[in-house]
């Protein structure tokens, strides 16, 4: 019988790479994940695993990147410095993001689990107490304009979405 344990990934870009190398030595130890957790690339880590994707398929996944390809500008990026500068200033960041939605899109659709209602502990029952372990997974993210720190899918629906209908 496999052990199960739970984990909580940060963020930190080029940390994602490492985080795989620890869930690849996790998994050898006979672990399999039950909750999970990330912010940022911490995210992306914990999302992949808990559609079903282990760290050797992550790790094939991220050879094939061209990781260049994330820095898809939009035109105010490309009028130089002041186009940066407002560029963060109106759109709250240098790139667009297309690139990557796209990519984690793909691969969330490769195991045919594109919402976070598809990635519902299999235990769970559905009781009012036991609402905060419906979900296998939670992402960390920060609301820019509203400015507070959101954990979905529990704050989803605060924002007009359904969990178990909305992306992971």
């Amino acid at each position: 019988m496999a052990k199960k344990t739970d984990a909580v990934f940060e963020g930190g870009g080029v940390k994602g790479i490492g985080l795989v190398g620890a869930v690849s030595e996790i998994e050898k130890a006979g672990y399999v994940f039950e909750n999970l957790a990330g912010t940022s690339a911490g995210a992306i880590v914990a999302s992949l695993l808990a559609v079903g994707y282990t760290a050797a398929e992550i790790k094939e996944e991220l050879k094939k990147l061209n990781y260049n390809n994330f820095k898809d500008e939009g035109l105010l990026d490309k009028l130089g410095f002041l186009g940066k500068g407002l560029s963060i200033g109106f759109e709250y960041g240098i790139y667009e993001g297309e690139f990557f939605e796209n990519w984690l899109d793909t691969l969330l659709r490769a195991k045919k689990k594109i919402t976070f209602g598809h990635v519902l502990m299999p235990d769970y029952q559905e009781k009012e107490t036991a609402k905060k372990y419906k979900y296998k997974l939670q992402v960390i993210a920060a609301d820019l304009t509203d400015r507070k720190l959101l954990v979905l899918p529990g704050d989803l629906e605060e924002l007009g979405y359904n969990p178990d209908t909305s992306g992971c």
